[in-house]
């Protein structure tokens, strides 16, 4: 199918290296699928153009336009709208519990992926393994290395990413069992 069976790449065979673009893009397919709601906002952008040429060839454009809404509804509903929170709503009562336990200049120690990420956002704290943005590491890793050492360790009801981290320290949990003092 991908060997210039689709019409589109076979109509301009003979053109310019876009259709080796689309080519590749199509063959590249297959790894985009391990995190696509990474992927999904690139990928529509990078298909516009074949969208815009196959709505060319046909005449009636209405007929195409709700041929890739259906196709792309169940793709939105599998991977957008049934995707699993990191955070529980026991997670957020105990964020909640952290935000009035621990001082406004603590810093929490947690695990990435699970409910310590929301811990910045909802309660202003900083926590040790943050979520990075590829084009902020240099800014969060001296961001990171400015921070006192953590004296809390919260612990969510559910990891989402691997590895898992150490073990809570052998003290008295507060907050529901998810807050642990170093």
């Amino acid at each position: 199918m991908l060997d210039g069976s689709l019409p589109i790449l076979r109509k301009n065979a003979g053109a310019s290296g876009q259709n080796d673009f689309y080519r590749t893009l199509l063959r590249g397919l297959k790894f985009l699928w391990s995190y696509p709601g990474r992927f999904a906002p690139l990928l529509l952008l990078a298909a516009s153009p074949l969208w815009a040429l196959a709505a060319d060839q046909f005449r009636q454009r209405a007929w195409l336009a709700m041929a890739a809404f259906c196709a792309a509804v169940p793709g939105h509903l599998h991977w957008y709208q049934r995707s699993t929170p990191i955070a529980t709503f026991a997670d957020l009562a105990a964020i909640s519990c952290v935000a009035s336990t621990v001082p406004p200049d603590a810093v929490i120690d947690g695990a990435y992926g699970d409910a310590t990420q929301w811990i910045p956002a909802l309660t202003g704290l900083a926590v040790t393994r943050p979520h990075q943005h590829c084009t902020l590491f240099d800014e969060t890793d001296a961001a990171l290395a400015a921070l006192p050492p953590a004296r809390f360790r919260f612990v969510g009801q559910q990891l989402r990413y691997p590895p898992p981290i150490e073990p809570p320290p052998p003290t008295a949990p507060q907050c529901g069992g998810a807050l642990y003092p170093k």
